[in-house]
């Protein structure tokens, strides 16, 4: 099987290559900073045998990353059933917007009535999509801040953060964004990480509410 974790689609190909096996799903994400955090969070579920994260260089090269998925099919199509593509992007400033451009990546492997959060199946592919975080605007950051926010740690990050704002009004990703960087440069093991890294040092609490949503995707893309 191709090893499970961070990867990218040219290693995953490489692997498909030279025997590997395919894992029941891909998952594609922004980057390799997110390939590091939703592996630690799929280690934490107990699917990171089942799922491999490529991260494809940006929001806007999801597309380009699916057809790359249905050539991968294609070209190794006799050593697979079928095909299963999961896709997980940050709502930036547009949630709506984020979800609309995941279904329209995914309608390249024919899934066209994909609702985020569930799976939907065009034999040989079946799949889904999942916005962070899903109730608005935001990236993965709002889930990890979240995720400790009602800690005395982050209440210290909160008065730190609070003064250096001086009441600056600024976009709610970009906030989270400092805040975690204020938490992991006062709480994590090196001052120096990145969220990423933070994440599979156990910094942020993958148990807690905000992650419920991902939790069960990534669970149901394993199966």
């Amino acid at each position: 099987m191709v090893p499970a974790g961070p990867s990218s689609l040219a290693a995953i190909d490489a692997a498909f290559e030279s025997g590997h096996a395919l894992p029941p799903s891909i998952v594609l994400v922004e980057s390799t900073r997110d390939e590091q955090l939703y592996s630690a969070l799929a280690k934490r579920v107990g699917c990171d045998d089942n799922v491999v994260f490529a991260g494809v260089g940006g929001t806007g090269s999801f597309r380009e990353a699916v057809r790359t998925c249905r050539a991968l099919y294609a070209k190794y199509g006799g050593r697979m059933a079928s095909l299963r593509v999961g896709l997980i992007r940050d709502a930036g400033e547009d949630a709506a917007a984020a979800a609309q451009s995941a279904r329209d990546a995914l309608e390249l492997l024919g899934l066209v009535t994909v609702m985020m959060g569930a799976l939907a199946e065009a034999v040989p592919f079946s799949g889904g999509f999942y916005v962070v975080p899903e109730d608005g605007a935001g990236g993965v950051e709002s889930l990890c801040w979240r995720s400790v926010e009602t800690s005395a740690n982050a209440a210290m990050t909160h008065q730190f953060i609070d003064r250096a704002a001086s009441g600056r009004e600024e976009p709610v990703e970009r906030r989270h964004k400092r805040q975690v960087g204020a938490y992991v440069a006062a709480f994590a093991p090196r001052p120096d990480m990145s969220t990423a890294v933070a994440a599979a040092a156990g910094i942020w609490n993958f148990d807690s509410t905000p992650f419920d949503g991902l939790r069960r995707f990534l669970t149901a893309l394993a199966q």
